[in-house]
């Protein structure tokens, strides 16, 4: 009868193996990172057939819009979940929580939902993973959780391994965001998917709590950390990012960012971006080879990313001025290494991204004293009504993300648009993606399309193209004396639907 080991630990004949000792289990790790090695660089290295001298640990969030998300439609319910993950996973929060063995990693950078830890030796990476999981799950009842090890001469050279694993699925734990399939108490009135367990109740440091609904465990977190007021510590902490990066670029005081969607497009319509970086791992290894420091490159990559960021922001403050209430017009959500949301103005939504694909590329290749190739980001936008469930926006979102690095191959900064107002959640066919330089080509076109058409002129002509009407938009043109606005961005490859679609939104000053 065969005695092959179970899951559980004992064998199929019920009688339990003998555990594991510390030393074996320290071979399997280096056993484990000499084949990722191996596949890697395709033979054997030195390193790869002796004992990594440094061990890494990355404990995060995965599916993060997912969890962000997930308390509904409005701006408070993301912003809390935003603080939340922030300080749950910040080296001050962990301080006094680090297990036994472990240390913060300053080499992986400020990313919001990663605990990247650096271990001794001795270490065992399940223990201390499983420790940090634990905390995460407390601090973050819904989200999803992973963990992943891997070793190296820096946090860089282990990072690949991490990756690795990541897609080979062998993680240290692998925690889903646990899930109620039917919910017999009363369902919480944000998330409709957990049980309420008491009203999202007013305190007296905090009277603007919604004190009328019943929330879950995490929807009740989330919307009180969510509305503690104006005080830093209680906001996100992309917005302590930027208005710090702001007041640096501008040598003035930042004056803070609207308090809500409604407040940031004066009850009109506003636009969200998600930006990421081209094949950041490309970038990297090119770097290293230049003998950049290991420790310096994800470093490098975020401020680059921040200073842009600054400069894009400052365009639209330049532009816009403060708003009623002297803030500025941007509301940051996430800003982690090369990763960006923030949503703005809809009327201040191109002249933001084409400074933030502009700018990226120099503004990260100057973090470097070596001859490197300037990296590339993709953005995806949303046009959409403050009203807007602000889920649905978050996914959307991310399709265009996706649509615009698939358009540009990873290798040119570009962006992909949809107005969910004009377009709905489908863009038409013929819909392209601007690169950064298409914006800087066509700027002076499309400002004078939009100074020299009317509104409703323009309308109307979108309105026969969507019905394949070509020949009375013709009309139409010839008529109003536009048709010559028209085809001078045609003759530099500009589709007249597609100089329509960006018309809607383009900045005329």
């Amino acid at each position: 009868m065969s005695n092959k080991k179970s899951k559980s630990g004992r064998s199929r004949s019920g009688a339990a193996q003998p555990s594991q000792s510390r030393q074996e289990r320290q071979q399997r790790y280096r056993e484990a990172a000499a084949r990722d090695r191996t596949r890697t660089t395709g033979e054997p290295t030195q390193e790869a057939t002796t004992v990594a001298d440094r061990q890494f640990l990355d404990v995060g969030v995965v599916r993060v819009q997912s969890y962000l998300t997930r308390s509904g439609s409005d701006l408070r319910g993301f912003r809390g979940a935003s603080v939340r993950l922030s300080e749950a996973t910040s080296e001050q929060f962990w301080t006094e929580r680090l297990p036994d063995g472990a240390h913060w990693n300053k080499e992986a950078g400020d990313v919001d939902g990663v605990v990247s830890l650096e271990l001794r030796p001795d270490a065992e990476p399940d223990a201390v993973a499983a420790e940090v999981a634990s905390v995460l799950r407390a601090e973050l009842p819904a989200a999803g959780i992973t963990a992943v090890h891997g070793t190296g001469a820096s946090y860089i050279e282990a990072y690949r391994e991490m990756v690795d694993r990541r897609d080979r699925g062998e993680l240290i734990v692998d925690s889903p965001a646990p899930i109620r399939h039917v919910v017999l108490a009363k369902p919480c009135d944000r998330c409709m998917s957990w049980p309420a367990v008491g009203l999202i109740a007013a305190t007296s440091d905090n009277p603007t709590v919604d004190n009328t609904r019943e929330g879950c465990i995490d929807c009740r977190r989330r919307y009180i950390d969510g509305t503690k007021g104006d005080a830093d510590s209680w906001r996100p902490r992309a917005e302590g990012v930027l208005r710090k990066d702001l007041a640096a670029h501008n040598e003035a005081p930042c004056p803070g960012f609207p308090d809500d969607f409604e407040e940031l497009g004066n009850g009109d319509h506003i636009a969200l971006v998600y930006a990421d970086g081209n094949r950041i791992g490309d970038f990297v290894t090119q770097a290293q080879r230049k003998g950049v420091p290991k420790s310096d490159i994800a470093v490098g990559i975020t401020h680059g990313t921040r200073k842009a960021l600054a400069a894009a922001a400052s365009e639209v403050l330049t532009a816009a001025g403060t708003n009623s209430k002297g803030k500025v017009p941007v509301l940051p959500h996430l800003i982690g290494g090369d990763d960006v949301h923030i949503s703005v103005p809809a009327a201040q939504a191109w002249r933001f991204v084409a400074a933030l694909l502009g700018g990226f590329p120099d503004s990260v290749k100057r973090q470097f004293d070596k001859p490197l190739p300037a990296p590339t980001i993709s953005a995806g936008v949303i046009f959409f009504h403050h009203t807007t469930p602000f889920v649905d926006v978050v996914d959307a979102a991310a399709r265009e993300l996706r649509r615009a690095k698939t358009s540009g191959l990873g290798q040119t900064s570009s962006v992909s648009f949809l107005d969910l107002v004009a377009d709905g959640f489908d863009p038409p066919a013929e819909r392209i993606c601007p690169r950064s330089e298409d914006l800087t080509r066509w700027q002076p076109g499309l400002t004078e399309l939009v100074v020299g058409t009317a509104t409703s002129h323009r309308a109307l002509l979108l309105d026969l193209l969507r019905r394949n009407k070509f020949e009375e938009a013709e009309d139409r043109m010839r008529a109003a004396d536009t048709r010559a606005l028209f085809q001078q961005l045609e003759d530099q490859g500009l589709s007249v639907r597609n100089q329509l679609d960006i018309a809607r939104w383009w900045p005329t000053t």
